[in-house]
């Protein structure tokens, strides 16, 4: 088929409709830089296969879907695709990428238009954009988009499912990473109040140390191979000979370290 005649692929090169994809193309990069999600070095091909073309895809529609409904934004997305394939030598994976992420972006603009329809015209535009764009990010970061072409998710798979079906197959992806996301927020909570446990009986220890009238060198030694000095006491002037006393106490657990190291010294 010659393109000139052909009134879709000519649609898609009107005036508004190109602006348009320049539009998303620009906020793209944009959002790639303050997000730092991949995108290739080459500049020609940028959003190309990856993360960029990914979130490229995925805000066009989540966007599109938001601004000027859920048929124009799908619409758009099936002509670019259609003249991709046509007149672009579009590879199956890659539109198969194209129409899945294309389809997740749809989900985030009908979701997000469900969320803040009472309250856009207390935004701006720019922030509405940085609320989707960030929703776009987050659905890339659990995993619901797809970033390569080499992905065995397929695009048809996802259409025979009935909407409910689809909406509860996408809810359950998301919820299952939701719940993984506060496992891992868990275990940083108690990795961190370890940690903070540890520095204040570490401190404790140093304060003991002070308080002894001998000189004490420390050596600790932790089962996986962590070393740790302490020494006691201040070394008096003009002094040839310091008693000494060496400790190495093995344990797996900080805690256990300095509790027992305080507990020998105050019994020394």
């Amino acid at each position: 088929m010659n393109k000139k005649y052909d009134v879709l692929w000519n649609i898609e090169q009107l005036g508004p409709v190109d602006e348009y994809k320049k539009e998303i193309y620009n906020d793209t990069i944009y959002y790639q830089k303050k997000f730092g999600f991949e995108k290739s070095a080459d500049p020609t091909h940028a959003t190309w296969n990856n993360e960029a073309d990914a979130f490229k895809h995925g805000y066009m529609q989540a966007w599109g879907t938001f601004v000027n409904g859920e048929l124009f934004a799908k619409l758009g997305g099936q002509l670019h695709e259609r003249n991709g394939n046509l007149y672009m030598g579009q590879p199956t994976n890659e539109e198969n990428m194209d129409l899945w992420n294309n389809e997740v972006g749809l989900r985030i603009g009908k979701k997000l238009k469900r969320e803040i329809k009472n309250y856009k015209s207390f935004y701006t535009e720019r922030q509405i954009k940085d609320m989707v764009a960030a929703k776009v990010y987050e659905y890339i970061k659990r995993g619901m988009f797809i970033t390569d072409p080499k992905d065995t998710r397929k695009y048809y798979e996802l259409m025979q499912l009935s909407s409910d079906q689809k909406s509860k197959d996408l809810d359950k992806i998301e919820k299952q990473q939701e719940k993984f996301d506060l496992q891992i927020s868990k275990e940083k909570y108690l990795k961190n109040k370890e940690r903070n446990s540890e520095k204040r009986l570490f401190s404790e220890l140093k304060r003991e140390l002070k308080n002894l009238k001998d000189i004490y060198s420390l050596d600790l030694k932790t089962k996986n191979g962590k070393r740790f000095h302490f020494q006691s006491g201040k070394i008096p002037a003009n002094t040839s000979v310091i008693s000494q006393s060496r400790f190495t106490i093995n344990t797996h657990n900080y805690n256990d370290l300095a509790k027992k190291i305080i507990k020998m010294l105050k019994n020394h």
